[in-house]
């Protein structure tokens, strides 16, 4: 006799493939109809927030030191321009890696880095000065996926929320789309 919870566990799983799918096939179809780069950002950016609900996210592109944003959706300002240093932050350590990145809790986290840095000021050791990082201020979860073609590293896609636990494995594993 089955477990009636597998069932809803193999529906839900079944739920989110198909929505996957739906998803690759939109972007894809937008996509091939137009070689406009800015407009193939803004597809999948707004696509991914349509269908799961990531309100804060951008593409950045990679030039191998730099990261470059070159799209965002759900942000006041466009952040468009900003930059982070490969190996910086979230964002910097995905393309540094090539490895998808989840954190959660990241305002606790950056208060924690705070007082640490506050307290190795009073003490008078020198501190190296905060990166300003483009994204969500008072962001409490991040998820960010390395985009690679080729085996290339050309750039990365990031999702923020205020939300201290936003993010899962799952959406990991859906985001993960987008990079491939």
């Amino acid at each position: 006799m089955s477990d009636p919870g597998d069932a809803g566990s193999l529906r839900a799983q079944l739920a989110r493939k198909s929505e996957e799918l739906r998803l690759l096939r939109a972007i894809s179809t937008q996509i091939n109809a137009t070689l406009d780069l800015a407009r193939i950002f803004e597809v999948i950016l707004s696509s991914m927030d349509a269908v799961f609900g990531f309100a804060h996210s951008m593409i950045l592109t990679s030039d191998d030191q730099t990261l470059r944003v070159v799209a965002s959706h759900g942000y006041g300002g466009s952040g468009v321009g900003a930059t982070v240093e490969v190996g910086r932050g979230v964002i910097g350590m995905v393309a540094k890696k090539r490895r998808s990145m989840r954190l959660l809790g990241v305002s606790a986290r950056t208060m924690y880095a705070s007082a640490t840095r506050r307290e190795a000021q009073a003490e008078g050791q020198e501190v190296e000065a905060a990166v300003v990082l483009p994204g969500l201020p008072g962001a409490g979860s991040q998820l960010a996926i390395p985009l690679v073609a080729k085996g290339r590293l050309i750039g990365v896609y990031a999702v923020e929320s205020v939300d201290p636990a936003a993010f899962d494995a799952v959406d990991e594993e859906l985001c993960s789309v987008v990079g491939q």
